[in-house]
């Protein structure tokens, strides 16, 4: 179980999605929307009236028992349920149902091994591995994804465990783009989605120059479809 600003996977048979608290002798629970509970331990902004499935606070929402307005002034300073639910969420247990726990597990999972394929190249061929490969040897090198933490927050640290098993670097290329006009606007688009653009610079009629860096296991689809997106009228430069 972990506390605080983690999320709980207390390997309970739970059957609704709550967050829980003991404070002051007393329990308080409150229901939640599991997926706006992810993205706001996460860091985003979510305003809690999208996270409460109801603005009720519990002392046993088995039973149906509510908090009185009293109990939560005395154990929060607040009886507002949204005040309270926030801070519930930052110091309280998190506990989802064992359904959406595994749901979350296999999101993570599958974000974990899609980003290493996407990042990192076979250092021997400057290619990224197949999808299964990486799978593979997720699986030979007995790799435990950690629920609490989130799949970026992982990454480094499972391609240093994978090594051994599989070369792998993690590498990212700079490249100079200069674009036509009349694709400059579609690709800058292409390069904002697909890489980060370190500056840019409008020439007018001569088109567009972008700067950009783009992960090593990603440069390669990248250049192509700049070039099939502009009839392989891009000039492509590695810097």
């Amino acid at each position: 179980m972990v506390k605080g600003n983690m999320l709980i996977d207390d390997r309970k048979q739970i059957a609704i999605n709550v967050v829980k608290i003991k404070t002051h002798g007393k329990y308080f629970e409150v229901a939640i929307d599991p997926d706006k509970t992810v993205e706001y331990k996460e860091g985003k902004e979510i305003p809690m009236s999208e996270i409460v499935q109801a603005e009720h606070i519990f002392t046993d929402m088995k039973k149906g028992l509510f908090a009185s307005p009293e109990d939560l002034e005395e154990a929060f300073g607040t009886s507002d349920a949204l005040k309270v639910t926030k801070i519930m969420l930052d110091k309280g247990e998190i506990q989802f149902t064992h359904a959406y726990r595994q749901k979350l597990h296999d999101q993570k999972f599958r974000k974990i091994v899609t980003t290493i394929h996407r990042m990192a190249i076979d250092p021997r061929t400057n290619l990224p591995h197949p999808i299964n490969r990486i799978e593979a040897a997720l699986e030979e090198a007995k790799i435990k994804i950690d629920d609490a933490k989130s799949a970026d927050k992982q990454i480094k640290e499972i391609v240093i465990k994978l090594q051994p098993i599989i070369p792998l670097s993690i590498e990212e290329f700079s490249y100079s783009i200069h674009v036509p006009v009349h694709y400059a606007k579609n690709i800058q688009k292409v390069l904002k989605a697909e890489a980060t653009i370190l500056n840019e610079k409008w020439l007018g009629e001569s088109g567009a120059i972008f700067n950009i860096k783009v992960p090593a296991g990603r440069s390669r689809d990248l250049m192509e479809q700049l070039n099939s997106q502009t009839h392989a009228s891009v000039q492509i430069d590695k810097i």
